[in-house]
């Protein structure tokens, strides 16, 4: 016996909080999906605990910038007890017990579309007259001979660690890359950061890739550009990484107590059953949608599963979008001004479209 409602809600990150919530006010019979915690990816795992140990360290580098004051002492103890707070111990039962009071019926579990407007969740079978996907995105660990032997971190491990290894290795310079290497750096964590590209953040312009070597470098931070990861190695507790140069000639190796994945996310999208929704998948796995995030019929995306802007606010911002469109007050999308920070220290901001984000989003307008 399948259970009827107006809109589901297949993921409760910001995005589809966000979504979820309009609808809900708007007094729509909703149901939500959710595999893990309620707040998603940057509640638990990513902004709110990244920028939550950032802050310490850059607190105590403007002490030591200002003329007149000194003094400022991190404490790991301290600030992985307050992170624990911010990320509410990784319980989600007070947002469950939240949606149900406003009406909507919780199911944890995973969602897999199984038919237009049809949900299997365990042995729960859903209808819904219209369905948003907002599954998220997975990190991405590219293929690494040995990767098995090696204590290999992403996100995950390294924002909800109670112990600061002594040495990392840092694969990735892009913004995750960059952030982290600057809250382990800064808590006194020796770090090697290895790029594949020429320079970091190499989705800004060349300058700003400057200026966060600069002062990464500043804070003792050991950065190898143009080089990749090759194999992998334990040698005892040593997780061991050899490098060679884009050019393919062996660049040494380099051994720490943890390997770090900053090498960028995937669209959740495999073996959920999006393709019996009339869904299309872009060739990273992206759910292509139109300017109101429509992916079919009856079926909308919004979020990092869309592959346009992996922010928080953009997912929230697709998220008014899809639930507007609903409602029956559409109106369209558009990213040419969305915001971006790089919690790096200092602390680097941009908005509107880089060459790079402005040839991405030309494809997916080609795509549609």
């Amino acid at each position: 016996m399948s259970e009827h409602f107006d809109v589901a809600v297949l993921g409760l990150g910001p995005g589809g909080e966000v979504a979820a919530d309009r609808l809900l006010k708007a007094g729509k019979n909703v149901v939500v999906f959710e595999r893990e915690l309620i707040g998603g990816e940057c509640a638990y795992w990513a902004c709110i605990p990244s920028k939550t140990v950032l802050r310490p360290p850059e607190a105590r580098t403007e002490v030591q910038r200002a003329a007149g004051v000194s003094g400022a002492e991190l404490d790991w103890a301290a600030t992985a007890k307050y992170r624990d707070y911010m990320i509410r111990n990784l319980d989600d039962q007070a947002q469950v017990d939240g949606y149900i009071k406003e009406g909507a019926v919780v199911i944890k579990d995973e969602a897999r579309i199984t038919g237009p407007g049809r949900i299997q969740a365990g042995d729960r079978e859903i209808t819904a007259e219209h369905i948003i996907i907002a599954t998220g995105s997975d990190a991405v660990i590219p293929p690494l001979d040995g990767i098995d032997q090696i204590t290999a971190w992403t996100n995950r491990e390294t924002y909800t660690t109670s112990t600061l290894p002594e040495r990392a290795v840092i694969i990735g310079g892009s913004a995750v890359g960059v952030e982290t290497a600057t809250f382990l750096a800064r808590f006194g964590v020796a770090i090697t950061l290895i790029h594949c590209g020429e320079r970091l953040l190499d989705r800004e312009g060349p300058r700003v890739g400057e200026l966060a070597h600069q002062y990464l470098q500043e804070a003792g931070i050991d950065i190898r550009l143009a080089t990749s990861a090759v194999q992998a190695r334990r040698e005892g507790a040593d997780s061991i990484i050899e490098l060679q140069t884009r050019d393919g000639d062996p660049a040494g190796e380099v051994a720490a107590d943890v390997v770090i994945f900053g090498t960028g996310r995937t669209p959740r999208t495999e073996g959920l059953g999006f393709e019996h929704a009339g869904v299309t998948l872009g060739d990273h796995g992206e759910i292509q949608i139109d300017d109101h995030c429509r992916a079919g019929e009856n079926t909308w995306a919004i979020g990092d599963v869309t592959g346009i802007m992996p922010f928080t606010h953009v997912a929230k911002y697709q998220g008014r979008i899809a639930a507007d469109a609903i409602l029956g007050r559409p109106h369209p999308a558009t990213y040419d001004g969305i915001p971006r920070v790089v919690f790096t220290d200092p602390e680097i901001a941009g908005a509107g479209l880089t060459v790079v984000g402005h040839e991405v989003l030309a494809t997916r307008r080609r795509l549609r």
